[in-house]
């Protein structure tokens, strides 16, 4: 992340979700800024600002198999677990 003279925050370059969740535990990003004046003595503030990263679908899903079946009872209970072969 930068910021400019005008205060504004941005990323200098995209975020990646998958990226992101592979070196840590979720894809939310805690960010603490410390404002100091050129006071003297120099007084300072802090804030946080929490970035949450939303998926975007940028990668097909991949499957071990072209063609997957199943079969399921019609009188299979709702949520019951089908096995694929």
């Amino acid at each position: 992340f930068d910021t400019n003279i005008k205060n504004l925050l941005r990323t200098i370059h995209p975020l990646d979700r998958e990226a992101i969740i592979h070196s840590s535990a979720t894809a939310d990003i805690l960010l603490t800024i410390i404002a100091v004046d050129n006071g003297y003595p120099e007084r300072t503030g802090t804030g946080t600002v929490s970035v949450i990263i939303k998926d975007v679908n940028d990668n097909p899903p991949h499957f071990t198999q072209t063609i997957y079946n199943a079969k399921v009872s019609e009188d299979a209970p709702v949520n019951q677990s089908v096995v694929l072969s």
